[in-house]
């Protein structure tokens, strides 16, 4: 049972520590998708959005990875009529806690 508890307590900051990468990853998607979608709702064009946000590219989110948000917030039905203040938290919040995937009952 010691054995046990010692173990738990040694996992602890681990994930702790993949949880603080997490907040930090979707922090970082959430300020990209703020600024596609506000510049989308200032009616920039899609070329305009990937300019401004060149400099925001990095390894994390490299180019090809900022273009597919910025097309599937000007093109996608689903994306395209919200605005930047209906996107921007439920991308957050969606971020955080991934959708499970389930199986149907047997």
């Amino acid at each position: 049972m010691k054995r046990l508890f010692v173990a738990l307590l040694l996992t602890l900051p681990l994930v702790a520590y993949a949880q603080q990468a997490r907040t930090n990853y979707c922090l970082a998607f959430d300020n990209l998708v703020n600024y596609a979608a506000t510049y989308r709702d200032m009616r920039m064009s899609p070329q305009e959005v990937l300019e401004k946000m060149k400099p925001m590219e990095t390894a994390q989110f490299p180019e090809p990875f900022v273009k597919a948000l910025i097309n599937k917030l000007y093109f996608d039905p689903d994306f395209s009529r919200l605005s930047a203040q209906q996107i921007v938290p439920a991308s957050f919040k969606e971020c955080l806690r991934p959708t499970k995937t389930y199986t149907p009952l047997q």
